[in-house]
């Protein structure tokens, strides 16, 4: 992480600690992890009381622009009714930098948990047992959920023999995102000991050699035979890992409609050996 982004994040602790309505203050992301490099941007974690979060929300940018730089795009993201995120382009001595700023409820964080980092000041506690909470957590699928998407998966497989017969390229590639979707949900199944964040950027490190590249083989064919081949191999992928999900969970994996899936699509002209 740049020396100036880290600089911007002593002088937000300090200020933040200072003001009381702020009762913790955290470093995320990579920077919290210790895994950041000179291209890192910087993610920080504030919480306020309750009752003063709208006057922080309404305040933050003006803090921002003058404890860090002339900002030049201001993005509130991911706004609910106790927290948002603020992501900032700003600018200091010619040099460009990217910021994300969080702002918290303190009973929001009281209620759940959240990957914290490193925290480096927190009155209340609330943040280190909200930290607490999401090292301790157990993994979020819900079992049930198994034969549904192993026949959504292999529905979706299905028509990509229609779109290949066709040469929709397009179609091929927007059934990809949807067959990689509902793959990643599967995996937490896989790695049933390991509770995966959702984030498949960072939930991949947790997978095999094999399941790494497949993953990252749905979005990367040049046009429909690419995908055609791609489609096979993430398919046989798949099926494995579902098996694998359905031993660790009771269900019975669904052999018969993965053979008649493959039948289909060597019909319409997939390689499928």
């Amino acid at each position: 992480m740049h020396d100036y982004l880290k600089q911007c994040i002593r002088s937000l602790s300090d200020f933040w600690q200072c003001d009381p309505r702020a009762t913790a203050f955290s470093v995320n992301g990579s920077g919290g992890r210790g895994t950041d490099d000179e291209w890192s941007d910087a993610d920080v974690l504030l919480v306020v009381g309750d009752e003063y979060y709208q006057s922080v929300r309404n305040e933050m940018r003006e803090h921002m622009q003058n404890l860090c730089g002339g900002i030049r795009i201001w993005l509130p993201e991911g706004e609910a009714d106790r927290y948002i995120n603020y992501a900032f382009l700003f600018e200091k001595d010619g040099e460009q930098f990217l910021f994300d700023h969080a702002l918290f409820c303190e009973s929001w964080i009281g209620e759940y948990y959240t990957d914290a980092g490193e925290i480096l000041f927190d009155k209340s506690g609330a943040l280190t047992a909200a930290s607490l909470r999401y090292k301790e957590r157990k993994p979020w699928f819900d079992a049930t959920a198994i034969p549904g998407l192993i026949d959504k998966y292999l529905l979706y497989a299905y028509i990509n023999g229609k779109y290949y017969r066709r040469r929709d390229y397009i179609k091929m590639q927007y059934l990809q995102n949807t067959l990689k979707d509902i793959h990643l949900q599967i995996m937490q199944a896989v790695h049933n000991e390991t509770p995966l964040s959702g984030w498949w950027c960072a939930d991949i490190r947790n997978f095999s050699t094999e399941q790494r590249e497949v993953i990252m083989l749905y979005a990367s064919a040049p046009d429909c035979n690419g995908a055609a081949h791609n489609v096979i191999r993430e398919l046989a992928c798949f099926c494995r890992d579902a098996e694998v999900a359905c031993s660790n969970t009771g269900f019975t994996y669904p052999k018969e409609n993965e053979l008649y899936v493959l039948r289909q699509l060597k019909d319409a002209g997939l390689p499928v050996v």
